[in-house]
């Protein structure tokens, strides 16, 4: 039977289940953080990750790479980087960006409480100070770990910040947003929230990569029997989600009444997900596609 976070050797799960999936990256020399969640899980995560470096003999956390700059999988990097401030982090000049702007910092604050109202202490005062980008990566760079590197891909779409890592040299792929969210078998969430012409650019990159391995966010290891396939089901997806979006754009319909379309053809495929999350997305994805393929 598949178990979706049993992965490889030195790829641990610290994921605190409302987050987009954070996992340690063991080297020989170093460990990395990918992604940390949610605000409100802050402070257990960091007592997981104690757990699991003292398991590992191991007195520091050396580094924290970001998938892209959406809350829930960068609102813990305060706790982290309070806890382990020499660990330097990884992300896009467009992330660096976002951190340093106080609007985007308040509107991560916002959706932070929200999300720990839902699933936290409502009382819980939340710390999201000193989040920070120290190196900012792209396409190609190499970020060691000792006997392992991570190789960077930066895969819009989802946003302008989202990067894929691959660990070498095992080839395992900890794919970007912008290649969807792996639901279950066959089913693929696509998550095109910027752009569908970088979505597409990105699944083909991704795919050129061939992976041995996929670790799909908000899911984890994606079934092996799956992987070869994973990116074509991600794009068929991916041009419904274009084709039926474009097709009532062009019948005059508003927004409002294409996510009740969208929606009964979507959700049904997609449940398990957070229907309010899925429905966030599915109404950026036509303000995209609208803005980008039908320009007034």
């Amino acid at each position: 039977m598949h178990e979706r976070y049993d992965f490889p050797e030195g790829i641990i799960n610290v994921s605190m289940g409302e987050g987009g999936g954070e996992y340690l990256i063991c080297g020989n020399e170093k460990v990395a953080l990918y992604d940390v969640g949610m605000a409100h899980s802050g402070k257990k995560l960091v007592f997981k990750i104690e757990q699991e470096l003292e398991k590992l003999g191991r007195d520091k956390l050396d580094s924290v790479l970001i998938s892209h700059s959406h809350y829930d999988h960068v609102g813990a990097l305060g706790y982290i980087l309070r806890r382990w401030p020499g660990a330097l982090v990884y992300g896009t000049a467009k992330t660096k960006a976002v951190f340093e702007s106080k609007n985007a910092r308040d509107f991560m604050m916002v959706m932070a409480e929200n999300a720990r109202n839902i699933h936290g202490d409502p009382n819980e005062q939340l710390y999201m100070d000193g989040m920070r980008v120290d190196v900012t990566v792209g396409d190609g760079e190499i970020i060691g770990l000792g006997g392992r590197h991570l190789k960077v891909l930066e895969t819009k779409g989802h946003t302008d910040c989202s990067l894929t890592y691959i660990l070498e040299p095992y080839n395992i792929m900890f794919a970007s947003e912008s290649t969807g969210v792996y639901v279950s078998m066959g089913n693929i969430n696509p998550a095109i929230l910027k752009s569908y012409l970088q979505v597409k650019e990105s699944l083909k990159k991704c795919k050129e990569a061939a992976p041995k391995s996929i670790i799909s966010p908000h899911y984890g290891l994606v079934p092996e029997n799956q992987v070869c396939s994973f990116f074509d089901i991600a794009e068929m997806y991916v041009d419904k989600t274009k084709e039926i979006v474009c097709r009532l754009i062009q019948e005059g319909r508003t927004d409002e009444e294409i996510y009740e379309v969208y929606e009964a053809f979507f959700w049904p495929l997609h449940k398990g997900t957070v229907k309010k999350g899925f429905m966030t997305n599915g109404k950026l994805c036509i303000k995209s596609i609208r803005k980008e393929l039908f320009p007034e």
